[in-house]
């Protein structure tokens, strides 16, 4: 229906234009109760009076009071009606808050519009006068969310906004949550309200009394309004104007929209298309609510005109053709028919009524076959393909849009009208719902399809030149049909499969698993088993769960599981060998003669607080290090908290439970041992496995691991210097068959420890530093107890040497220990000797060296007898060879022992911001020694030079 047009002058028909609003109002708010069943649309009725008065029986009571009274309310008779059937007699109690501290309450978003339907939600902003607390605002929030859960009861979905009338209009929104944009949009969302907003209770919009042609003005018109009388500041709020859109706006809008979209793709494209739209005429875009505005001002009321919906759908229209866009048009259409979702090809989608006749005017115009209306209306049925498709151009045009939207704001203004915080938030939901990163599972149904789980899935497995590959394909596929069929997904492990599946609902507990995995050993139970766990594991809400206060924290792990051997069975497992495994003496990382690791693959599914989930596979012991150290690596070592535990799952064999059990007990010993450290130290980790040995230690704050392929490799490994204590912890299963585990048990930070072990002809010296270095050396001398002896003073005076030269005053030397070891077969022990003061006596063998000149020079001193290599090069070591023998008795064939080594710290190799370290010592000890001997032997056999 239209009324004559009618010019309004600047202080003249309020009163005509107040009603044409509230006509307009009322007939949307008809509109919303309309679609909603008996006790919804009491509640709808309630919302002022809910609000306006305080009682006992009323949803959120409390005191003392939260605010309440709502300016020129007073409840109607429906109110009272519906206040009786829900809530029961308020009887005298029922009382106004003594003042009125809520200005307005509306309705805003698709409530009353053509997109309004039983499934929609309610979004209701209450709008607080000036001068109330922080305290009061929190105790009306509560309310609020006290009423929201009222309202669920009845099965209405509603989300309330309290602001500040003054605070929101100078820009203060707070900040962004699941249903809130935060500081990302003002003049956009304020847009969006003037076109959309259901006037409830209060007091009008401002807004509505200013000429459309005085929007440029509105800052100098609307006060007037109000200063000469015509409007008073009970009757109107003054939520600001619309005027001109920063530029800087549309990027943060861009970015929330593309949020919105993550759950909500259809309405989003619509909403970022205006924005595009609007950037496109910018900076003369006539915004939608100023349309509306116009229109209505020209005497235009039938609300199916007016339609907030239809309005943004004709001028999305118009911006497609203006493009030449055809794909777009189609796809704003499209976007918009599921929106309104009129499901106008199923007879049993509602009686005819105002809503699916237009939608019916509309599609005739658009030129909609039945089938492609059938396809729409079907939705609800679409499975993976269609789906795929339908979000391929979803994003396409999604991504499109905000890049253009995004240089748009660079173009014309230097800075973004969004916060840094809210930017970061939305960034990292957008990062994680589009990021792609290696094992990270894509969610494929962003709100496309209520339900893509297919009855049937068959799961392939192929190999191609040596390259195995997993498909999982929709439905029964038999094997000859492989080739002309299109799987939904390929993947070079099944995990990554069956994970991706059940994660976007494609596999579910009705769904059966047809399985053809020729060279696997996988089976429909280890299947079973699977999907199972991951039913346990990440049950279907979890992905509901607003991730938003995590977002503004780094992610960390909440959910993982590591999967063991998925489809494999060991060779020995399958020889018959795996009795040995019950013993318990057996280990699983390099079992029987073939030193085979049990543990051949893992799976490991993790899921961070973000909402992100990672399939990584890994292969072999240096795999399961990798997958160990990256899930440590989610919480730092200097934080002193690991990660939460991880299960471990193994379906393959019998002996499964003594696998995942070994690699837990591993896991276990690596956290004790790097989480449990005391501070300061940085432990490492040793394991044997395959042959070979693992050394696991931090470097940058993170764990870091190294294979050592022999013996010989790892001693020399161990004798490196450290830069803090350094303790190494040594797996049980791990050298047996040494004394290096009896050793290493006892090491201390701060002492010297040296061990010596006998053997046949010779003695074998093992010496603990005071940084953890271990040093490891064999001397062609059975008396072990003498060859202790010799290195006990030779530490002795380094180390006092190192004291007197040191600038701290408080140096002290570090203590030094000695022990023996005892061993009784494979089996080794450790006993502690007393400390004495050695009467031995020696000939003393001292060594001094410096770099100052262009070349070292060595001194050697052998009793009063020095040798220089200044004036003897090379020589230097004969000449004390032969000063060494002179002072022995014929035929005495022991090694040398140096008494003394003082050098520059140049020559120990040493970096200048490095601490000299008894390792070092040790190291040039054994080098000029081995010199020596080299010499003696040669002196002795009549080789003289």
């Amino acid at each position: 229906m239209s009324v004559t047009p009618s010019r309004v002058n600047p202080y003249g028909h309020i009163d005509t234009i107040r009603d044409r609003f509230v006509a307009l109002n009322a007939a949307r708010l008809e509109r919303v109760k309309a679609v909603l069943r008996p006790r919804q649309r009491d509640v709808v009725e309630l919302l002022p009076l809910l609000f306006h008065f305080h009682h006992p029986l009323m949803p959120g009571y409390r005191e003392p009071c939260p605010p309440a009274g709502i300016y020129n309310y007073l409840p109607a008779e429906a109110a009272l009606a519906a206040a009786q059937r829900l809530l029961g007699n308020l009887g005298s109690k029922s009382r106004p808050a003594r003042r009125l501290d809520i200005e307005a309450m509306f309705l805003m978003g698709s409530a009353g519009s053509i997109a309004f339907s039983h499934r929609s939600d309610l979004d209701v902003w209450l709008c607080l006068r000036s001068g109330l607390d922080e305290s009061a605002h929190e105790a009306l929030r509560e309310k609020a969310a006290a009423v929201e859960r009222w309202a669920g009861e009845f099965g209405l979905e509603i989300h309330f906004f309290v602001m500040e009338t003054a605070r929101f209009r100078a820009g203060e929104q707070g900040t962004v949550t699941r249903e809130n944009s935060g500081s990302t949009q003002h003049f956009l969302l304020l847009d969006e309200f003037y076109r959309t907003g259901v006037w409830l209770a209060g007091a009008h919009p401002l807004w509505w009394f200013v000429p459309p042609e005085h929007e440029e003005d509105y800052d100098d018109y609307a006060p007037r309004l109000v200063a000469t009388g015509n409007l008073t500041r009970r009757e109107a709020i003054d939520l600001g104007g619309l005027g001109r859109i920063p530029a800087g706006e549309f990027f943060g809008a861009a970015l929330w929209q593309l949020y919105k979209g993550l759950s909500a793709p259809y309405k989003s494209l619509l909403k970022i298309t205006l924005l595009e739209a609007y950037a496109k005429e910018f900076p003369a875009a006539r915004l939608l609510a100023t349309e509306f505005k116009q229109r209505l001002y020209d005497g235009e009321t039938d609300p199916d005109v007016l339609d907030p919906y239809r309005l943004l759908l004709h001028r999305l229209e118009r911006h497609a053709r203006g493009q030449e866009a055809a794909d777009l048009l189609e796809l704003i259409r499209r976007s918009f028919y599921i929106k309104v979702d009129p499901r106008l090809t199923d007879p049993e989608a509602g009686p005819r009524g105002w809503r699916r006749d237009l939608m019916q005017r509309l599609v005739a115009e658009w030129g909609w076959s039945e089938a492609m209306l059938r396809r729409l209306d079907r939705r609800r049925e679409w499975k993976y393909e269609q789906v795929r498709q339908e979000r391929r151009a979803l994003v396409e045009r999604l991504s499109h849009t905000y890049l253009f939207l995004s240089q748009f704001a660079r173009r014309h203004s230097e800075e973004t009208a969004v916060s840094a915080a809210d930017l970061d938030l939305l960034g990292r939901k957008l990062y994680v719902a589009f990021e792609r990163k290696p094992g990270k599972i894509e969610s494929v149904n962003p709100g496309i399809a209520p339900d893509l789980s297919e009855t049937q899935v068959s799961l392939f497995r192929s190999t191609h030149q040596g390259r195995v590959r997993w498909h999982l394909f929709a439905g029964k596929v038999e094997p000859r049909d492989v080739a002309d069929a299109t799987p939904l997904r390929s993947a070079p492990h099944v995990m990554e499969l069956l994970v991706w599946g059940y994660l976007n609902g494609i596999i579910d507990q009705g769904t059966l698993v047809i399985l053809h995995a020729p060279g696997s050993q996988l089976n429909n139970l280890e299947v079973k088993a699977i999907l199972d766990h991951l039913q346990r594991l990440l049950p279907r809400d979890f992905f509901r769960r607003d991730h938003d206060a995590a977002l503004r924290q780094p992610p960390k792990v909440v959910r993982s599981t590591l999967f063991i051997n998925i489809g494999i069975l060991p060779r020995s497992l399958r020889s018959g060998l795996d009795k040995q495994l019950v013993s318990g003496k057996a280990d699983i990382f390099r079992f029987g003669s073939r030193k085979e690791n049990l543990a051949v693959a893992f799976d490991h599914l993790v899921v961070t607080s973000w909402g992100e989930v990672y399939v990584h596979h890994y292969e072999g012991m240096k795999g399961l290090l990798d997958c160990l150290c990256r899930y440590l690596q989610w919480a730092p070592l200097s934080g002193r908290t690991p990660p939460p535990p991880l299960p471990m799952h193994s379906f393959s064999s019998h002996f499964d439970h003594i696998i995942t059990q070994r690699v837990n007990d591993l896991l276990a010993a690596l956290v004790a041992g790097f989480y449990g450290a005391p501070v300061g130290t940085e432990p490492r980790y040793l394991l044997e496995a395959e042959g070979g040995y693992y050394l696991i230690s931090v470097d940058m704050g993170s764990l870091r691991h190294e294979r050592l392929p022999t013996l010989k490799a790892l001693l020399a490994r161990l004798e490196r210097p450290q830069v803090a204590f350094s303790p190494l912890l040594v797996d049980p299963f791990t050298l047996r068959e040494t004394p290096l585990p009896a050793i290493l048990r006892l090491n201390e930070a701060g002492v010297i420890q040296v061990f010596h072990l006998a053997r046949e002809g010779a003695t074998v010296l093992y010496v603990l530093d005071e940084l953890g270095s271990l040093f490891v050396h064999e001397v062609p001398d059975p008396d072990s107890a003498s060859v202790s002896a010799h290195l006990r003073r030779f530490l002795a005076t380094v180390t006092r040497r190192q004291v007197l030269l040191s600038a701290d005053p408080e140096a002290a030397a570090p203590p030094l220990r000695s022990y023996r070891i005892l061993q009784k077969g494979n089996e080794y022990r450790v006993r502690r000797e007393e400390e004495r003061e050695d009467m031995g006596r020696y000939l003393e063998i001292r060594v001094t060296g410096s770099d100052e000149g262009e070349r070292p020079v060595f001194t050697l001193t052998c009793g009063e007898e020095e040798f220089s290599s200044e004036q003897l090069g090379e020589g230097v070591f004969a000449a004390t060879a032969r000063a060494i023998l002179a002072h022995r008795r014929s035929g005495q064939t022991y090694p040398a022992y140096i008494t003394d080594l003082d050098l520059a710290p140049g020559l120990l190799g040493l970096e200048r911001y490095r601490p000299i370290q008894t390792v070092h010592f040790l190291h040039y000890k054994r080098r000029i020694e081995a010199r020596l001997s080299e010499e003696l032997e040669r002196l002795q056999c009549g080789n003289t030079p």
